[in-house]
């Protein structure tokens, strides 16, 4: 992380060396300079960990808006992380760092995986009432708390008991999840 010219110039360094190294210089840009090759990045540590599984659009949008300070090593310890402890068949920004779900959590796209747990506890009230689901629990004021309750315990699950962030998921204040 040194300029060597800067270095030769000075005697710091030893220019044969210099000019050794120098032969092809290339220059990559920061990850966060390069948003496009997230995803194919993050797929392609997936598959190296030998892993099916894949991003949602929303895992994949919470990375891409993340800064990356570590870089190309940072993401691949988060998919790394990821694989191992998701127990999902897709990997959800819930499975993510903190750090980047904190990123994601105030743009507008980020209850979208909420949406689709919603509609995974609605699928299992659907299996469980025979069909009813949604339908039913919307008439039946007990049957739509216990949906809620159930979601946030999720939400709350998944945030490792995190209040604050679980609010920002759910789009509502601490005070009113508490």
């Amino acid at each position: 992380n040194r300029n060597l010219e800067e270095l030769v110039r000075t005697g710091k360094f030893r220019q044969d060396l210099y000019h050794r190294l120098a032969q092809l210089c290339v220059t990559v840009p920061p990850l966060r300079e390069r948003i496009e090759d997230i995803g194919p990045i993050a797929n392609l540590f997936l598959d190296q960990h030998g892993d099916r599984r894949s991003f949602t659009i929303d895992a994949m949008q919470a990375m891409e808006v993340y800064a990356w300070p570590g870089n190309v090593r940072e993401l691949r310890n988060v998919v790394m992380q990821c694989a191992l402890l998701a127990n999902e068949e897709e990997i959800c920004t819930l499975d993510l760092p903190e750090a980047i779900q904190d990123a994601y959590a105030n743009l507008p796209q980020a209850e979208s995986d909420l949406k689709r747990l919603y509609a995974a506890v609605n699928e299992g009230l659907c299996e469980i009432e025979g069909g009813a689901g949604l339908s039913r629990s919307l008439q039946n004021g007990a049957m739509l708390h216990d949906m809620e309750k159930r979601l946030i315990l999720q939400v709350l699950q998944r945030t490792a008991g995190h209040q604050e962030r679980a609010a920002l998921l759910l789009g509502i204040s601490r005070r009113t999840l508490s």
